[in-house]
């Protein structure tokens, strides 16, 4: 299975440093033509523009974010229902980032947007949730089983970011990181992925 590379960094270098997450509201068809981008190259996964999508890194209210987290999804499921090769199976994968933790949200209040977020891919009946590049599994192991509870099948995955020692920002090994990872039923798939460059 091939699974498309990332959008922010290929959006920034196509559109002078921009965030793509905000194109999901003001240029959807430039989100819609990189997700095709990658599907003619052969993905058969494409993620969500939605990593960054959360009110800290975007600085939007809550009401903003889900309308720009629903307009990703929308964008990707356009993108897959105009391929031109259908015989091509492509899945769209709800893409999870990391929330910011700055001490000016409570770790409730952090996990309440995480569940806000697995509920709009949940509601939106994608097959896939994607964790991406995440440094502690702190807030992933509370969210397991918030998903199973609502949908028994769809398919979860988590990458780590890793520094070039194999280590994540929070100071958690690669090894030891997988490792636990592997051990939880509710993940379906692993890997690192981003941080080194």
């Amino acid at each position: 299975v091939l699974m498309e590379g990332a959008i922010g960094t290929y959006y920034a270098a196509k559109y002078n440093g921009a965030i793509s997450e905000y194109a999901n509201l003001e240029h959807p068809e430039r989100i819609k033509e990189i997700h095709k981008e990658y599907i003619q190259a052969g993905a058969n996964i494409i993620i969500t523009n939605t990593f960054a999508a959360n009110e800290t890194s975007l600085n939007m209210e809550s009401k903003q974010i889900e309308d720009c987290i629903r307009k990703g999804v929308s964008i990707a499921k356009e993108a897959v229902a105009e391929r031109e090769d259908m015989s091509q199976e492509v899945f769209v994968a709800g893409g999870i980032g990391t929330i910011p933790e700055h001490g000016e949200k409570s770790e409730e209040e952090i996990l309440e947007e995480y569940k806000r977020t697995c509920d709009i891919f949940l509601d939106e009946k994608l097959p896939v949730i994607i964790f991406e590049t995440f440094s502690s599994l702190y807030y992933v192991k509370q969210l397991l089983p918030y998903i199973r509870k609502k949908n028994e099948d769809v398919f979860v995955i988590v990458s780590i970011c890793l520094n070039k020692n194999g280590y994540t920002p929070a100071g958690i090994s690669a090894r030891r990181l997988l490792e636990e990872l592997v051990e939880i039923d509710d993940v379906d798939d692993c890997g690192v992925n981003c941080g080194i460059g």
